[in-house]
């Protein structure tokens, strides 16, 4: 961690942006205590010039958040507040979609967000047959080759002019601004200052931002051979259908045409999608908002007994499995890949059935592991 420290700074002061790339994901159970604390510290310190953080290891496609409160308690073990149940939970071996679903259920209202608190990973599929394997094509932000500047702590977080005058005669009677309760705050995290305002690189889309990706998987593995050998296929793309469209219209396409399957206007073999109806509400970017079924917050613990409209818990009584819906290729619909879009992404899956039921089927890549 303190190369990683040494090269941030340095990056830093040459101007550069970054995105920081491994095997392993940093969580609380795939890193020793004080590692996973100093990498959240270095994630929060280091926004202004830090675009994401891109991993492997899990085999499913997801993503998690490290925030500042987890980043505080991890660095007071001992304390009453610190449960390590609640810390590097997304990150865990023996995790799946009902600790993602938790998580994101416990964001604090989107007026007490301050989406500096937060580091998004992106942790995609395998590339190995774990279950199908996918690869990831991303698209990105290149509206200029010369980023901002980086962000100086004086100008972190949004202080007011009267707050900045005031830390400026205070910075006279303190050689460590960071010192005590100051500590970890919007100025501070790990006793040392935070280079981010809502203009910080990981926090708005500017030049190199991730703008979105195209998901492909592998289906068709058994039974394969140098005959009939299995070919990729795309699951689903992060972007939504006004900027897809109008990439297409004005002949800049996000995608070439041979990577798209004819449901999104190409020419992609894609054998094994199941055919999208095109009077599906959730593909129409005008549409009205979803129906009651579809707003319900997801709920694994239980399910409503169609005659007495009441909660039952699973398992009292066998259902018929239903038939698998049509694939959404469209799910997400996001701006782009930055906090503020991920966070936001958060709330529409743990309050848009449909939006959840597609998260979870490629999470697993269509395996069916998700049921």
């Amino acid at each position: 961690m303190e190369w990683l420290e040494r090269e941030l700074e340095r990056f830093r002061s040459d101007g550069w942006r970054v995105y920081i790339t491994g095997h392993v994901p940093p969580s609380n159970r795939n890193y020793y205590a004080g590692c996973y604390r100093k990498y959240g510290e270095l994630a929060l310190r280091f926004q202004d010039i830090i675009l994401g953080h891109l991993y492997g290891h899990m085999n499913m496609d997801h993503y998690f958040w490290i925030s500042l409160d987890e980043v505080i308690a991890a660095s007071k073990p001992k304390s009453s507040k610190f449960r390590a149940a609640d810390i590097g939970i997304r990150g865990a071996h023996d995790f799946d979609h009902q600790d993602l679903l938790k998580d994101f259920s416990g964001l604090p209202k989107p007026s007490k967000v301050d989406y500096a608190d937060y580091a998004v990973v992106n942790v995609p599929a395998s590339v190995v047959p774990t279950y199908f394997p996918g690869i990831r094509v991303y698209t990105y932000n290149d509206s200029g080759i010369y980023p901002p500047p980086p962000i100086e702590p004086e100008e972190a977080s949004d202080l007011n002019d009267q707050d900045k005058k005031k830390n400026k005669k205070k910075k006279d009677k303190s050689a460590n601004p960071c010192k005590g309760k100051k500590k970890n705050s919007k100025r501070c995290v790990g006793g040392k200052p935070r280079h981010t305002n809502p203009a910080a690189a990981a926090l708005q889309n500017g030049p190199f931002t991730l703008t979105g990706y195209a998901q492909y998987f592998l289906p068709g593995l058994e039974g394969a051979d140098e005959d009939s050998p299995p070919a990729w296929e795309l699951e689903y793309v992060t972007y939504d259908w006004k900027t897809w469209n109008s990439s297409q219209e004005q002949g800049r396409d996000l995608l070439p045409r041979d990577f798209v399957p004819p449901e999104l206007g190409g020419h992609m073999h894609h054998p094994s999608l199941m055919e999208v109806d095109a009077s599906d509400s959730s593909l129409d970017v005008d549409s009205d908002a979803d129906s009651d079924s579809d707003s319900e917050t997801p709920d694994a613990d239980s399910e409503i007994d169609k005659k007495t409209g009441k909660k039952g818990k699973k398992g009292k009584k066998k259902k018929k499995k239903d038939k698998q819906p049509p694939r959404n290729l469209v799910p997400y619909e996001m701006p782009d890949l930055t906090i503020p879009s991920w966070i936001r992404l958060a709330r529409r899956l743990t309050g848009e059935k449909a939006v959840w039921r597609e998260f979870k089927r490629n999470m697993y890549v269509g395996t069916g592991e998700e049921e």
